[in-house]
């Protein structure tokens, strides 16, 4: 079972590579859907500032996260996180 005692703190669940492209995903998501910064921010209960940061790669909390996707956007948290993760392995082998 796994508890806050056997994560570790200080590491990341994902690199900065990872994260700016989960947050051009979730723009990408959110203008699909003809949604304002200001609309998703209200849906999801945070601020516009929130969801601008979020976009542009600063880790968003994972309630948000959830709700966002799931409930705001209509997509999964793993289409999301599939395709953040492949194309940041993808960059590596580019650059």
């Amino acid at each position: 079972m796994i508890n806050a005692g056997t994560i570790p703190h200080n590491k990341q669940a994902w690199s900065q590579d990872e994260y700016r492209i989960i947050g051009q995903r979730l723009r990408q998501e959110r203008e699909a859907r003809g949604l304002t910064l200001e609309q998703a921010a209200l849906a999801a209960g945070v601020t516009a500032h929130n969801i601008h940061c979020y976009e542009q790669g600063s880790p968003a909390p994972p309630d948000v996260l959830v709700k966002l996707t799931c409930e705001v956007y209509h997509c999964s948290l793993h289409e999301i996180f599939h395709r953040a993760s492949e194309k940041a392995k993808n960059s590596h082998f580019l650059s």
